[in-house]
């Protein structure tokens, strides 16, 4: 199958693009592809294949515990949706889509089914050679496990194969984002239920109640508490991602002997941060008891975890630019915009009033104007005839005029519409600004505005009744011209 499965290789719709030799397992091998289209911008999935291998002289057949090890853990993925599990992706096939398909482009043809792709790797390689992790970052992958975990047992569901390598993170780690921990390979988990194919990378991360079935010291029946194993196998990686070994490890060959009978060593003895934290190495003690009864449960976990080393534990940098603001470069962008939007405002209603208040605005009928001035802006002149009713406003915002110049016709808007929301009407709105936001009406005969003081807005009429005649006069105001008022027309 090597031979074959290669870079570039079809399977279906995807085409092979890398194949690493660290994500071959005993049961499955997973490759990277994409999809072949045309865009050819697609972000690239996870295939995974159940391995063939030859079961008796002659024979060259699918190997049944694979096979099966995969139609497992494709109904367990389909059903599980979390966070912390990855997610599967349907392979479409005729009218229906499907989850797993064979891959008739390969000699072989194995089974496969595809799912996201995990671009952080495992957890084992971030203690591979005896390395650790710094507490308050191996904590929050610990939870976040955890939490995954306490969902999965609420469903009736159990991993039994919790390991470092099973832990896989979706981005690599960085200083700028907190670490996606995901659980990956349920299909092996329950095929190792069956504790006596435990290998050796299984095998030190097991609970005693399987070692003991797996050395015959104990009947299967005996194994009831799944959850329970999940548990102490995720103590297990706690303790590599603090001290970046085993608890038991060194004391081969009798490392069997001592997962059942003898006591972890501390973690802060291999980690001196830990001893400012005695409660941490209880916890993880706890989680290796030898009696499945006096483990906490997953959601106990999370919680005593966060009380260990509470939120947020990381310190997490919004750039690598020192000059950047807290927000980033985006903020940047969002604070000169906001201040161009300001500068416009102000530019416009001023402009505007000079403009009016000078009469070069009188001259000919131009169609109204609507100025929408801020509302913390207090008016110094009077408003015209009101020629409709004041109306709600939209939800959305408004921005003010960029500019004072007569328009001679109704302007395009542009509204963005969020995809959570129904986007507002498009309908044209017909009105004035409401009060407390000023808004003007020009006429074509200019009225001395800088000597009349200001009076209240007078009460209006429905839109359907336009007025004839200012429903009050000013005592100053000049002498209206003897022609008939031309008639206001009404923004569209």
């Amino acid at each position: 199958m090597d031979q074959i499965l290669r870079e570039g290789v079809q399977i279906g719709e995807y085409v092979v693009t890398k194949v690493l030799p660290e994500n071959r397992g005993g049961f499955a091998q997973v490759v990277y592809a994409r999809r072949s289209t045309q865009g050819g911008d697609e972000a690239e999935v996870a295939i995974k294949f159940a391995l063939r291998r030859r079961r008796a002289a002659g024979a060259n057949d699918l190997d049944h515990d694979a096979y099966q090890a995969m139609v497992v853990e494709v109904e367990t993925l389909r059903e599980l949706r979390h966070p912390g599990i990855a997610r599967i992706y349907p392979i479409l096939s005729g009218q229906r889509p499907i989850f797993m398909a064979r891959a008739v482009e390969i000699r072989e043809q194995p089974w496969y089914f595809v799912m996201e792709r995990l671009d952080g790797g495992p957890v084992t390689t971030l203690v591979r050679g005896g390395s650790r992790l710094e507490t308050p970052m191996a904590v929050e992958i610990a939870q976040q496990v955890a939490a995954t975990l306490d969902y999965v047992h609420a469903r009736g569901f159990a991993h039994l194969d919790i390991k470092a390598s099973n832990v896989l993170l979706r981005r690599p780690l960085s200083r700028h984002s907190l670490p996606e921990a995901v659980l990956v390979d349920f299909g092996t988990a329950q095929r190792s239920a069956r504790t006596e194919e435990l290998d050796a990378g299984t095998l030190v991360y097991a609970p005693p109640e399987r070692v003991k079935i797996r050395e015959g010291q104990a009947p299967p029946e005996t194994f009831t508490d799944k959850p329970a194993a999940d548990v102490y196998s995720l103590g297990i990686t706690l303790y590599r991602m603090l001290t970046g070994r085993l608890p038991f490890e060194g004391r081969e060959p009798h490392v069997i002997t001592a997962i059942l009978n003898q006591p972890p060593t501390l973690p802060s003895q291999y980690n001196r941060d830990i001893r400012k934290l005695p409660e941490l190495d209880s916890l993880i003690l706890q989680m290796l008891d030898k009696q499945p009864a006096n483990r906490p449960k997953a959601r106990e976990v999370v919680a005593r975890l966060e009380q260990l080393v509470p939120s947020p534990r990381l310190r997490l940098e919004a750039s690598t630019d020192p000059s950047d603001p807290p927000g980033g470069k985006s903020a940047t962008r969002l604070s000169s915009l906001m201040i161009v939007l300001a500068f416009i405002a102000l530019v416009g209603t001023n402009g505007f009033t000079y403009l009016w208040a000078s009469g070069r605005l009188t001259n000919g009928t131009p169609p109204p104007i609507i100025v929408t001035a801020p509302a913390t802006a207090t008016g110094t002149t009077q408003v015209a005839e009101p020629t409709q009713t004041p109306a709600p406003r939209p939800a959305t915002a408004t921005k003010p005029p960029a500019t004072a110049i007569p328009r001679t016709s109704t302007p395009t808007v542009t509204r963005e519409t969020a995809t959570e929301t129904p986007p507002p009407s498009s309908t044209p709105v017909n009105t004035f600004t409401p009060v407390p936001t000023p808004t003007r009406t020009l006429t074509p005969s200019p009225q001395p505005v800088s000597q009349v003081p200001p009076s209240p807005q007078p009460p209006t009429e429905p839109p359907s009744r336009p007025p004839t005649q200012a429903p009050t006069a000013p005592p100053t105001a000049a002498p209206r011209p003897t022609a008939p008022p031309t008639a206001v027309p009404t923004p569209k």
